[in-house]
């Protein structure tokens, strides 16, 4: 007797065994329209300005696996750390160098600090960064506001971040496109 749920493996498994099918006709479809272009085009040097994107794809990503990608984990476990130091005080925890690490020297945090800028207008900014409501309520209730807080405003910064990349991206792709059909005029 077949299951629902061998039935169900077994409709998935037909409907992966279709798409391949389809997928294998079209790039087959794909790749004999390729050569016969390639066949009828004239050589216009494509050849030099792929090896020359090759080379440049592969710097960059040499680039971000032993340069940038390890500067940015450093910086992220260095502000990790922080702002472990912030919270465990807050809410009068012990530090757990097991799950955290070492705790960062106070150095480091003022370091980031004076990168940052310690004029008078941010540090009165820094200061009233929570509102006022919240000297009205008991420790523990405070503690949750201001926690609520944070999580809107870090909620708010990363979807700036993500519309940023995004609208990056799509300049990125239009640049890309503008520039391919200016280099491929003739085609048209």
């Amino acid at each position: 007797m077949v299951t629902p749920k061998l039935r169900l493996i077994g409709g998935v498994w037909s409907i992966t065994a279709l798409l391949n099918k389809r997928i294998s006709a079209q790039f087959q479809s794909l790749k004999s329209a390729e050569l016969s272009v390639h066949h009828h085009s004239r050589d216009t040097g494509v050849r030099l300005s792929s090896a020359t994107f090759t080379l440049v794809s592969l710097l960059v990503v040499v680039f971000d696996l032993f340069v940038f990608t390890p500067w940015v984990k450093k910086w992220r476990d260095n502000a990790a750390r922080i702002q472990e130091v912030f919270d465990t005080n807050l809410f009068e925890l012990e530090w757990n160098e097991i799950v955290v690490g070492k705790k960062p020297e106070y150095e480091l945090a003022y370091e980031k600090a004076k990168k940052y800028g310690l004029d008078a207008e941010r540090i009165v900014n820094l200061k009233e960064w929570y509102p006022t409501v919240i000297d009205k309520v008991t420790s523990i209730f405070g503690v949750f506001f201001c926690q609520r807080v944070n999580i809107y405003w870090d909620t708010r910064m990363r979807l700036r971040y993500s519309l940023a990349v995004r609208m990056i991206l799509v300049l990125i792709e239009l640049g890309v496109m503008g520039y391919g059909i200016y280099t491929k005029k003739d085609m048209f």
